[in-house]
């Protein structure tokens, strides 16, 4: 092998390596989680499993890309108000019988207590001034297509309320959490919970967490 034949191998093999290192650099500098956005986790506590289900309870956790708390908030239902929009389910009135003391007393009694549009309008105040300032970056997370977003946007209709996000704002923490156990990567399962279960802010948070964690593991982060 010649000299010239030396040179134009070594200058290949580099070039590869710099096109490697830069585009590691460059995915790493524009990846999506250095974009302003916001992620917004929604978790109810309700007397269904139905799209009608009666709401006791609307939490809202929002964070940004990395899962730096943003803004939180929390609206309980006065149960009587509850169930004049929705229809109660008794396998899941006799779930909550089961559930601990405290998060009863969260879901049921412990105040102050609002109608349900008044709390609908809560959330809406939540989620507007994040909706204006992250546009297209603004999500809207629940827990499995069918539960809160869809329950949520059946209370806005029966109340005569706009649903304040749009339809392609909505995201699903439920499959996202399937997808990092099948790539590998089972944060659900490895987060340790902070708080008491079933109580609708301590989950938002813990579903606000490993979801990010999942995102950003599986994005390269």
């Amino acid at each position: 092998m010649n000299f010239t034949t030396e040179h134009a191998i070594i200058a290949v093999l580099l070039s590869v390596i710099l096109a490697f290192i830069v585009g590691a650099y460059l995915k790493r500098r524009y990846h999506p989680a250095d974009a302003p956005a916001a992620h917004i986790f929604l978790d109810l506590e309700t007397l269904g499993i139905r799209y009608d289900a009666p709401i006791l309870v609307i939490a809202a956790y929002a964070v940004d890309s990395l899962g730096n708390k943003i803004a939180r908030n929390c609206w309980r239902i006065d149960p009587a108000n509850a169930k004049l929009y929705g229809e109660p389910d008794p396998a899941t009135v006799q779930w909550w019988s089961e559930q601990s003391e405290y998060a009863q007393e969260l879901a049921f009694k412990q105040g102050p207590r609002l109608d349900l549009p008044e709390a609908l309008a809560g959330l809406e105040a939540f989620i507007k001034p994040l909706a204006e300032k992250y546009g297209d970056e603004c999500f809207v997370w629940g827990n499995a297509p069918t539960f809160d977003c869809a329950i949520l946007r059946y209370a806005y209709e029966v109340v005569g309320r706009e649903v304040p996000w749009e339809f392609w704002q909505e995201r699903d923490v439920r499959t996202v959490a399937w997808f990092g156990k099948w790539a590998g990567h089972d944060a659900k399962k490895l987060t340790e919970f902070s708080g008491e279960p079933h109580v609708a802010l301590d989950d938002a948070r813990h579903q606000a967490r490993y979801t990010i964690e999942i995102l950003n593991e599986l994005g390269g982060r």
